[in-house]
């Protein structure tokens, strides 16, 4: 088999321990077999990623990068990598009848592969046993073989969300990165510590690695960094001023999001269930319109509602995305809370009857997210509100990830609000 080589982007050059991660990564995409690259924020595991993408390409060997959400594979398709999708997407393909018409969906078996072939899944962090064996079964990577699986994440963002199932057989500390776990796969292990030149300078970086070491954290320059102790009536108060699509309030719990959602809106004077200029969040992919989970549209036209239905009501709409105006679409808006108060989330197949105007979108509003459906994006702008409870409930390790996850969702700017528990571990 011939060896790939894997070479960094234009103008860049790999550190010691880059260059040590791509000899790892040209072995396992050459030979076959599992590989794990761990790395902190900063450290280039996104470079280390596009460059083996590219070499593979440039060697001709099927591969696919995959992704827990569509949000993480639009960002990195925007960074050059073609072949970028979520997991379920690649996983599974449609059913049709003989006459077009979606019947179901079904997975894929090792057989619709090539004898040579690459995963590359980005965000492994986010990664369940359940997922994990799925992608096993399909690829069979083994050294020899041809076929191997490489795992890219960062160890210290949050864990999993599992199933019941999945905590009974697994544990709730499951984790890809754990020795556990790599001892079960008998994965090739590389591990990224070296902070790379472009992010060294970096206020958002130093923070997150005082978050992840748990030393002292640098003191917020109030512009990058800043960090108060006023509560969420702060972040209700900026959240007030003019929603940009650079930025993004995250918090803790679905209640808070829910009312600094309604904050948001009743500043604007939104008091109908869908407004012009309102701000909604995707929440199911959606390939007719390449708008992924977690995207965010702006709501420029708007009709009255075509149907009811038992998970929320179908509105014609135009909106500003990602991608640019959609003139003409449709939406299924949903209260996404029951009888009970709890959040509940509208199944993608609520949405699935053809309209005129196509498959509508799944969505709710969009001013304020949770850290967890915030993974794998990233944004400009960050700002979070988390009540002092999250470190009564999750312990200072759990409180330090949790931060640390909403941190490095943030490319240009983090503001923080939050009472006296929390702020010590941002230095304010």
């Amino acid at each position: 088999m011939k060896r790939l080589q894997i070479t960094p982007p234009p103008g860049l050059t790999f550190t010691e321990d880059q260059l040590f991660g791509a000899r790892a990564l040209e072995h396992v995409c050459t030979v076959g077999g599992i590989l794990v690259l761990e790395g902190w924020a900063g450290t280039g595991k996104s470079v280390e990623l596009i460059a083996t993408a590219q070499a593979l390409e440039d060697a001709g060997i099927q591969y696919v990068v995959a992704c827990p959400t569509g949000r993480a594979a639009s960002r990195l398709r925007q960074g050059g990598v073609k072949q970028a999708s979520t997991m379920h997407s690649w996983l599974y393909y449609p059913r049709m009848d003989n006459r077009g018409n979606l019947i179901g969906f079904q997975r894929r078996t090792m057989e619709d592969l090539p004898s040579r072939f690459v995963l590359l899944f980005d965000e492994a962090s986010m990664l369940g046993p359940n997922g994990l064996y799925d992608l096993l079964e399909v690829v069979r990577p083994d050294p020899g073989s041809g076929r191997a699986c490489v795992f890219v994440g960062d160890p210290f963002q949050l864990p999993p969300i599992l199933s019941k199932k999945e905590v009974e057989e697994f544990g709730e500390e499951f984790s890809l990165f754990s020795a556990e776990t790599l001892e079960l796969l008998q994965a090739d292990h590389v591990q990224l510590h070296e902070v790379v030149r472009q992010a060294a300078g970096s206020p958002i970086v130093s923070l997150a690695t005082a978050l992840r070491s748990g030393s002292p954290p640098p003191r917020p320059d109030g512009q990058t960094i800043s960090v108060v102790r006023k509560g969420r009536a702060e972040i209700e108060r900026r959240v007030q001023m003019a929603a940009s699509p650079e930025t993004v309030v995250l918090t803790w719990t679905n209640k808070d999001r829910r009312a600094i959602n309604d904050v948001a809106r009743e500043a604007r004077g939104f008091h109908d269930e869908l407004c012009l200029r309102d701000r909604l969040v995707v929440t199911a992919n959606h390939a007719e319109s390449g708008l992924c989970n977690g995207d965010l549209i702006d709501v420029v036209s708007i009709d009255n509602p075509i149907e009811h239905m038992a998970a929320g009501r179908i509105y014609p709409i135009s909106y500003d995305g990602p991608w640019g105006r959609q003139e003409g679409g449709a939406i299924l808006y949903y209260d996404g809370i029951d009888a009970a108060g709890r959040t509940v989330f509208a199944k993608a197949a609520a949405a699935e009857k053809d309209y005129d105007l196509g498959r509508p979108l799944v969505v709710d509003y969009g001013y304020a997210l949770t850290v967890h459906k915030a993974q794998g994006c990233e944004f400009q702008n960050v700002e979070v509100y988390t009540p002092d409870a999250i470190e009564r409930m999750m312990g200072e390790e759990g409180a330090r990830k949790w931060l640390y996850t909403a941190l490095t969702r943030a490319k240009q700017s983090f503001f923080f609000s939050g009472q006296a528990a929390i702020p010590y571990l941002l230095g304010g």
